[in-house]
């Protein structure tokens, strides 16, 4: 595991983008589109836009990203207790990271760059408690070389 987050999502989203992409005036168009409802990965050259499930304009995300050196084993365990999935592939030329909904760094996802499989995973979590008046949802972020199989 690479780590566990607190992402704003700004306008209800967040970014995977390569570590020395500083801000988009405006996004380039998407390459692909996966999403169930408003959830979902848009690829875009240079830039993945990751949307939150709820509508709010301000999000906490509890992110928690997993690299695997291979895909993972049983596609039906992996899905328990979320709401939703999405899957991609994105392809980088540079190291890459997580960015909040206004570019801010939040942490690194990987090293090397390649073509990744991402499997992204929601939910939405119970706002009693919650330390701000953001909306919160959990995330789980699965990343691994795509065209890997596991042995």
């Amino acid at each position: 595991m690479i780590g566990s987050l607190l992402v704003p999502a700004e306008e209800g989203r967040y970014f995977l983008l390569p570590d020395d992409v500083s801000y988009f005036d405006a996004l380039p168009e998407p390459t692909s589109e996966h999403h169930v409802g408003r959830f979902g990965l848009a690829i875009h050259p240079d830039v993945v836009t990751v949307t939150c499930i709820g509508d709010g304009v301000d999000v906490e995300v509890d992110l928690q990203v997993v690299a695997l050196d291979a895909a993972p084993g049983s596609e039906g365990e992996l899905m328990g207790g979320w709401d939703v999935r999405v899957d991609a592939t994105w392809i980088v030329v540079r190291p890459g990271v997580v960015a909040s909904g206004s570019f801010d760094r939040q942490g690194i996802l990987f090293d090397s760059p390649g073509r990744y499989h991402l499997a992204l995973f929601g939910r939405l979590r119970p706002h009693e408690g919650a330390a701000s008046d953001r909306a919160r949802e959990e995330h789980q972020l699965l990343i691994w070389p795509a065209g890997s199989a596991r042995s």
